[in-house]
């Protein structure tokens, strides 16, 4: 709990919304264009002409797709970095009962076993 007031939690918290955001705007990027040059990627005009809007059509399903694939490799990492985490999680929680169990028998230890204080004559 003393974790959690420290800022620990908060700090990772603020960390991870700070990754997801660099994730999106390096690697899926604000103006991804699938086609060179796209100097009016986002605009259709009445004199485009109806065979500009098929080409502005492929552009948005290049950039759908292009998203979903990245989406697909963000659940991908999700999932490797949740399957390492438990695993430490498992382990922690052996090392844990590992630990309690020594910490039993060094207590029936010493309920059993009394030290006897014994002075030298030195």
């Amino acid at each position: 709990m003393n974790e959690f007031l420290r800022g620990y939690f908060a700090l990772g918290l603020l960390a991870g919304i700070g990754a997801a955001v660099l994730f999106f705007v390096f690697v899926v990027g604000v103006d991804y264009c699938p086609l060179l040059p796209c100097s009016n990627l986002g605009s259709i005009s009445a004199s485009s002409g109806v065979g500009n809007i098929g080409m502005q059509e492929l552009r948005v399903q290049e950039g759908i797709a292009h998203s979903s694939k990245s989406m697909a490799w963000a659940a991908w990492v999700t999932i490797v970095v949740g399957t390492i985490s438990a695993g430490i999680l498992i382990f922690t929680l052996s090392a844990t009962q590992k630990a309690v169990a020594a910490s039993v028998e060094g207590n029936q230890i010493a309920v059993i076993s009394p030290i006897e204080v014994v002075q030298c004559e030195c």
